[in-house]
């Protein structure tokens, strides 16, 4: 009898243990599954939501990433910095945003010494502001990329051509002007004949001699009319080479070998 009930204590005892250990069992699966959805039936639901925020990751890099590119364009040009070596930076930068060498027909001319001709074919000039400049074009616009030193060219800024003229030949005709009117204002022979060319055509001549048409322009006393012809202002004109011509058309003016000259003569517009 006292066997009997030692087994069935130890029976008991047995079953509650059993009982305690699969109800903490159970506790700890529940507790896991709440903590961590991929064991139980959420883990779908996690999946689903890992991959949509890696999809909106990769969206939000990608906005990032088209913003910058747009960022880096100025005008349809690539972004230089200040200083940035031409030949192996802004140079390569142009090439392939589609810009091509464009070099005028009335570019600076080149001599033996004058290296960076050799080297570069879209080199325009040097201008008086000591900067060299180099001329490009893609479609109908045209840009000059600015540069400062000798030996390499750092890049110092850009410039897009109005009225198809040149930063250099703008720039040297509003030098070239002032002298002009300064010459016409002060009945200046001798300064007005070296701003012009060797002969002056038109005007009712085939062609004169820049010395025998001052003979003829101070017989007729034509200083007063050129001087209102003066006052007038120019205005672009098409030819064959870069020119300008007086608003009443009578002086006509052409940009060649670099320089600036009085060239010739067309219409009325210098009589009295």
């Amino acid at each position: 009898m006292k066997r009997m009930m030692n087994k069935f204590s130890i029976l008991t005892i047995a079953l509650i243990i059993g009982g305690l250990m699969t109800s903490a069992c159970g506790t700890a699966t529940k507790t896991n599954a709440t903590d961590n959805p991929s064991a139980s039936g959420g883990g779908q639901n996690s999946v689903a939501d890992n991959n949509k925020a890696n999809a909106e990751n990769k969206t939000t890099k990608n906005k990032a990433s088209n913003t910058s590119v747009m960022e880096t364009q100025t005008d349809g040009l690539p972004s230089f910095k200040s200083g940035e070596d031409y030949k192996t930076g802004v140079r390569e930068k142009m090439s392939k945003a589609g810009w091509k060498p464009a070099r005028s027909k009335a570019a600076d001319l080149c001599g033996s010494a004058e290296v960076v001709c050799d080297e570069y074919d879209e080199y325009e000039s040097h201008t008086e502001k000591d900067q060299t400049s180099f001329r490009w074009q893609r479609g109908d616009k045209f840009v000059e990329i600015l540069t400062v030193g000798k030996d390499s060219y750092a890049y110092d800024g850009y410039e897009f051509e109005k009225n198809s003229m040149t930063l250099a030949q703008n720039e040297r005709w509003t030098t070239f002007w002032a002298r002009f009117k300064m010459a016409i204002d002060r009945k200046d022979t001798q300064s007005l004949r070296k701003l012009m060319a060797d002969y002056i055509t038109g005007g009712g001549d085939d062609s004169t001699t820049a010395s025998q048409w001052l003979d003829t322009f101070q017989e007729g006393n034509k200083w007063n009319a050129y001087q209102k012809t003066v006052a007038g202002g120019t205005k672009i004109e098409k030819c064959t080479v870069p020119c300008r011509v007086t608003n009443n058309g009578y002086l006509i003016f052409e940009y060649k070998t670099a320089e600036w000259k009085w060239t010739s003569l067309g219409g009325e517009g210098g009589g009295d």
